[in-house]
């Protein structure tokens, strides 16, 4: 198996490796398949997507496409090369792999904020995450209970409030001893090692993904949507500086509407009604005055 260097080192970015295997990809041009001893690429897992980044073998540096795990925890990373590999000559190779950290950190800002809204849902209405999708643009939660829109703004409120007071979140691997007495939250069976996250007071639950140290570098939890789906609720939410740039586009928006309309920032709302009761009534004097053309036309 891979050894997951991201387990226990989430904030390095650089790492050096050997290549195990490496074999061009059935699918695609100037694609390989490499699998190396180590690595810090977190693969596609757990509903989140993998790292991003880029490996250098030798002298050159090739792109990281994709990142997977399979049954046997070999980690297989995809990469782009435009110059055709000797890759009969690269097994053994030593290689240095650098993170995208920005990417990286973006995501661990989104799942620990989804670890503290789901422990919240289940302490207080004892639903369960049924579903959970972390991908570089959306990040989605389904639960197998209603929320009705109160109860999501009071979470959201609880959770930031979270945030705000810094906990610590620790990952471990417990033995098998140690797991029959911690009661945590997981969606599907797991075999072998269990790697648990604890946020003190709030949460435990068995994840394979990168989490933040402490919850103040969540930094905020901001609910996007939040729907009736399967019988049960499905939220969308951004943390972090994902939230920031969504208000930041926010705010340019409503700044260009305020200068289309002429208006206040805060009329802007008023301003938009009155324009459409403005609407609503030529349309209906238009339709008198068709109307009464028509009869005229017909007399």
């Amino acid at each position: 198996p891979t050894i997951k260097l991201y387990d226990n080192t989430p904030y390095n970015t650089e790492f050096a490796a050997k290549i195990i295997s490496i074999t061009p990809c059935v699918k695609g041009n100037n694609l390989y398949e490499m699998i190396l001893d180590r690595t810090l690429f977190f693969p596609e897992s757990g509903g989140q997507s993998c790292d991003k980044g880029t490996i250098k073998i030798a002298e050159l540096a090739v792109t990281v496409e994709n990142v997977f795990i399979d049954k046997e925890d070999n980690i297989t990373h995809i990469i782009s090369s435009d110059i055709s590999l000797e890759i009969n000559s690269l097994i053994n190779s030593d290689i240095y792999g650098y993170i995208d950290w920005k990417h990286r950190f973006s995501n661990m800002q989104q799942h620990s904020g989804e670890h503290i809204f789901s422990g919240i849902v289940k302490e207080k209405y004892g639903f369960e995450n049924v579903g959970f999708h972390l991908s570089d643009n959306n990040v989605t939660m389904d639960y197998d209970g209603y929320l009705n829109p109160a109860q999501v703004r009071e979470i959201k409120i609880k959770v930031n409030k979270y945030i705000i007071q810094n906990i610590d979140i620790i990952c471990s691997y417990p033995n098998k001893e140690e797991l029959k007495n911690i009661d945590y939250r997981c969606k599907t069976e797991l075999t072998g090692d269990i790697r648990i996250v604890e946020i003190k007071g709030i949460d435990i639950c068995a994840c394979c993904c990168p989490h933040v140290r402490k919850t103040g570098e969540i930094g905020l939890l901001k609910v996007i949507s939040s729907i009736r789906y399967k019988g049960g609720t499905r939220l969308s939410i951004l943390c972090g500086f994902r939230a920031f740039e969504y208000f930041n586009s926010l705010y340019m928006q409503m700044g260009e509407l305020k200068n289309l309309l002429s208006s206040e920032q805060s009329e802007v709302v008023n301003t938009v009604i009155n324009l459409k009761n403005e609407r609503d009534e030529l349309k209906f004097k238009l339709r008198e005055a068709n109307k009464n053309r028509l009869i005229t036309e017909n007399d």
